[in-house]
């Protein structure tokens, strides 16, 4: 399968029947701008049910444009990255375009699990910081080590193994936390900002679950060796707890998002299915605000058919959102009739095309 697709600088409306490769499109252009898939890293070959896959794409401004190429083989989980035929050792340069991801599944936002608001979360955070990224993969190595130490039988080596796993757990873990609470200090921010912007009548505040600090708020809570102390301390504590369950239960791979009313009630338990939609909404306009404060650049923002979860009022705020910003959107949908007021927008069509 061999298909070329050019977007224009502005709205562009992909439009196809279900099963046409819409969701296939904004995938390619996610993993060719962060190096991964938003599902999983090979999602596309059970598609063609081969062996490896193909990307290429010219992605920048006219005066400094670059050719990414990735290409993935499934038999030998291999993945090469090569800009502008450099390869490259790993993604974390892959960093000349930030996205703003909305598909279906964060529409749950507010009322999903914990890993989805930590993949929410790392994927923002990893596209402004570099050292967030890197320190985020070594935790995640640590992280399996040290659960697999955990399930083994009892022994001196054991505890000694533990031991010496523990101060790079801590280590990175303590510098997670600590760009979580900043953050998540500033999204805060500009949360509360665009639901007034937006006269969103419901009061919602951003708080950070960690298990690791006692509050979120005050500048102690961001200082690393105040986190690392308490860390090892729970940890030492905590020891037996966790050689039984055979994991590491404390630490940021266990971090929440919460959203919380004026009452300090959770937003999952008071609001309804249409307001929890118009926060989420207002939560992607705070991470596009984000993305450009902390990065100067302007993000794509990437759709994926959530127009058919959205009511009309929803639609209508989204709408009038995607005007409001001249931005390069990719939006997909079943069909082109609910994108009438959409301005400058190019229409694609994917029906009778092999994505």
């Amino acid at each position: 399968s061999h298909e070329i697709v050019d977007f224009c600088n502005d709205k562009n409306i992909v439009f196809g029947k279900n099963g046409s490769g819409k969701t296939s499109m904004i995938e390619a252009i996610f993993m060719l701008t962060h190096g991964r898939s938003f599902r999983s890293s090979d999602s596309f070959i059970p598609l063609y049910g081969q062996d490896y896959f193909s990307l290429k794409g010219e992605v920048g401004q006219k005066d400094a444009r670059h050719t990414i190429e990735q290409v993935y083989s499934k038999s030998k989980k291999k993945k090469r990255i090569r800009i502008d035929n450099v390869l490259l050792r790993n993604s974390v340069n892959l960093d000349m375009l930030k996205t703003v991801l909305f598909v279906q599944d964060d529409l749950s936002l507010l009322d999903g699990a914990p890993d989805i608001k930590r993949r929410f979360l790392d994927t923002l955070f990893m596209q402004v910081d570099k050292k967030y990224y890197q320190t985020l993969n070594k935790y995640q190595k640590i992280l399996e080590s040290r659960n697999f130490v955990l399930k083994q039988d009892e022994s001196s080596q054991k505890e000694k193994n533990l031991e010496i796993l523990d101060q790079p757990l801590v280590e990175y873990g303590s510098f997670l936390i600590s760009k979580r609470v900043q953050y998540i200090n500033c999204l805060s921010v500009l949360f509360s900002r665009q639901r007034k912007q937006r006269e969103i009548k419901e009061h919602l505040t951003l708080a950070y679950g960690n298990d690791i600090l006692e509050s979120y708020s005050g500048d102690k809570d961001n200082d690393i060796n105040h986190i690392a102390s308490r860390f090892f301390r729970i940890l030492h504590h905590n020891r037996k707890k966790e050689k039984l369950s055979g994991f590491t239960l404390f630490g940021p791979h266990r971090d929440n998002l919460i959203f919380k009313n004026e009452r300090g009630i959770e937003a999952k338990e008071v609001l309804s299915a249409g307001e929890k939609k118009k926060m989420v909404l207002v939560m992607k306009f705070s991470e596009f605000e984000f993305l450009s404060q902390k990065t100067g650049q302007c993000p794509i923002v990437l759709m994926d058919d959530i127009f058919i979860e959205l009511d009309d009022q929803n639609t209508h705020i989204f709408q009038k959102w995607i005007n409001s910003l001249r931005a390069q959107f990719i939006i997909t949908a079943r069909e082109k009739d609910k994108f009438q007021s959409i301005e400058f927008k190019k229409e694609i069509s994917l029906n009778g095309k092999n994505l």
